[in-house]
């Protein structure tokens, strides 16, 4: 009873979202590739499609991502799953027909994985584009997860690799899988296999990109373009960080990741200098390609810290930046702060009372190389004597 209400009130539509919620917060710009890749093997091999739903929903955040959707989507999805196994084990195609199909496009199939093909070859005709599945470009993946009896099944073609994907993933390693990815587009890769889930048909691209292991599918979908139909709200600089570090451990188009991180790095250390949250930014911008934003990070720090006074702060990013006029401007705005509390003594027994405050505003003078004011404060603490 406890926890269905503890389910109500929490933001995860599915009990596997908060499991792909972690991973997410456990990514940052220290861990491996290979811990990470590692780590994600397990997390699409449990549930690619809650997976899945919950990156759009957090990278993306399309507004019909709510949390009752999201639990109509996951409906949908087992019903997508139940109907597969029944059409799956009424299928009677034979193992000649795969071979011959293969064949003709110049592959020879290992005997070992003719179980797995097999499997593979239902996935396409149940997909069959004449029937349940609709290619649309740059379609959200809720499109995709419908009632399979009373609508179609609407995506892109990373959607339904990742539907391919999820489905294969319940029967056999998800490692198995690789995709092959071209300009603009993505196929299913098993074995040496171009398999093209948009059209429910093997086929043999000499020319792509690169082929990939299956866990740069997450990359992928996460640098694809947006659902122009669909309505998103603001993603906060620190999500999108998140995703752009993800994006760059695992994925090979390094160009464009590293460009996004870039991005990303500068808009939280941006989005820290406006709440003054000084060191947080400095963090972050170390990270930019761009160093002169953190001096202008060391700049603000310091403007900021004076006018509340804070000289210690002040002076440990004026030193950080290491420009000699800012320090002297450290130098000048303590020396009249102390001024301003003595500025009212007028015989020799109280500012005996002040001698610690005149000795440090000659240590501020002399650091300043402000002779006249040296010679002013030496006079006060000479009287002293």
């Amino acid at each position: 009873m406890l926890r269905s209400i503890l389910t109500f009130f929490s933001s995860y539509a599915h009990p596997y979202e908060k499991k792909a919620d972690y991973f997410f917060r456990w990514i940052n710009s220290g861990r491996t590739k290979n811990e990470v890749e590692k780590r994600l093997y397990a997390v699409m091999q449990e549930n690619l499609l809650v997976f899945n739903v919950w990156l759009e929903k957090k990278f993306k955040n399309y507004h019909y991502l709510t949390k009752k959707n999201r639990r109509a989507m996951y409906a949908n999805a087992l019903l997508i799953e139940e109907d597969f196994d029944l059409f799956q084990k009424a299928d009677r195609f034979l193992k000649a027909e795969i071979e011959g199909e293969l064949h003709a496009l110049g592959y020879t199939l290992d005997p070992a994985d003719i179980q797995k093909i097999r499997y593979v070859k239902s996935l396409m005709l149940y997909f069959n584009p004449e029937g349940r599945f609709q290619y649309e470009p740059a379609s959200s993946f809720g499109k995709l997860l419908r009632n399979p009896k009373r609508e179609r099944l609407v995506g892109d073609c990373n959607q339904i690799v990742t539907l391919y994907a999820h489905l294969y993933s319940r029967a056999w390693p998800i490692a198995d899988l690789r995709i092959k990815l071209m300009p603009g587009h993505v196929c299913l890769h098993f074995n040496g296999i171009d398999i093209e889930a948009t059209t429910g048909q093997f086929k043999r691209y000499e020319k792509y990109d690169y082929i990939a292991p299956i866990t740069e599918l997450i990359p992928t979908n996460l640098l694809d373009v947006n659902d122009p139909h669909e309505a998103t709200q603001t993603i906060s600089a620190e999500t999108f960080v998140k995703s752009a570090q993800l994006a760059a451990l695992l994925s090979s188009k390094r160009e464009i990741v590293e460009r996004n991180l870039d991005i990303a790095y500068r808009n939280l250390g941006f989005e820290a200098l406006r709440q003054s949250n000084f060191e947080r930014a400095v963090f972050f911008l170390e990270k930019c390609v761009d160093q002169r934003q953190v001096f202008t990070a060391y700049h603000n720090a310091v403007v900021y810290y004076l006018e509340h006074k804070n000289f210690p702060k002040a002076y440990f990013y004026a030193n950080k930046k290491g420009d000699p006029d800012l320090k002297k401007a450290c130098y000048g705005a303590e020396y009249n702060e102390l001024a301003k509390t003595v500025k009212n003594v007028r015989l020799m027994s109280e500012a005996k009372n002040h001698k610690a405050t005149y000795q440090k505003m000659l240590a501020l003078a002399q650091k300043m190389h402000d002779r006249r004011l040296e010679k002013s404060v030496r006079g006060v603490i000479g009287s002293m004597q």
